[in-house]
């Protein structure tokens, strides 16, 4: 039952990191889009929904909500500015209220497209991807390690530090792009992907508990 979960487990990861490439290659697709195409590659497409964002008006709850897209950690969103709105009254009537603030990099402002913090955001997606993708591959190495009789073992110290070191890669990502986007679009703040960066602490430490366990089982070698 144990080998079976196991064998499952690494199956999916395996899984997750082809759809990680696969999601690489769209947005390296999506970069040379932009690029070559400006706003008009974005417009009409299903990018509007990632670059095209902001306050909208919610009639089910019946108010103004800030909707953005959050890759892993690295927000997007289309506006970042005060703006006065119509906010929906409860008596039924509209009344003009205050500013509604946005505090993610502008893609979208004044009907156009910012395309320098688009095109950064894209590469920043893109690198997140890759390393997520060689983030799985290590969890379906480690996992496929699990099968063996210990854990115990160099590979599996290698493989368990190498999957730290990319979920901390992730945190940094976010935190470089979102500041260069920033920097390009004239607002921003940075994006901090903390639990990723628990993980990434965690999963290091782990594999220094790893690597004491193998010099333990060497000393043990040697005195039998």
């Amino acid at each position: 039952m144990k080998k079976n979960i196991y064998s499952f487990a690494a199956i999916a990861a395996k899984a997750l990191e082809i759809i990680h490439w696969i999601a690489a290659g769209l947005c390296i697709v999506v970069l040379i889009g932009v690029i070559a195409g400006g706003s008009s590659f974005i417009e009409g497409t299903v990018l509007e929904n990632v670059f095209k964002t902001g306050i909208v008006y919610d009639e089910a709850t019946d108010t103004h909500i800030t909707h953005h897209v959050n890759i892993y950690g690295l927000e997007i969103a289309g506006t970042h500015q005060y703006e006065s709105i119509n906010v929906h009254s409860f008596s039924g009537g509209d009344i003009t209220t205050g500013e509604f603030f946005s505090h993610a990099k502008v893609t979208y402002q004044n009907g156009t497209y910012h395309l320098g913090a688009v095109i950064v955001l894209t590469i920043g997606t893109a690198l997140i991807m890759v390393i997520t993708a060689l983030a799985c591959s290590r969890m379906h190495l480690i996992l496929k390690s699990a099968l063996k009789a210990t854990p115990f073992r160099k590979d599996m110290v290698q493989h368990t530090k190498e999957l730290g070191i990319f979920l901390l890669d992730i945190v940094v990502v976010c935190i470089a792009a979102s500041f260069i986007a920033g920097l390009v679009s004239g607002t921003g703040h940075l994006d901090l992907n903390l639990p990723c960066m628990a993980a990434g602490f965690f999963v290091l430490s782990l594999s220094k508990s790893f690597d004491y366990g193998v010099k333990l089982e060497q000393d043990n070698e040697g005195l039998i």
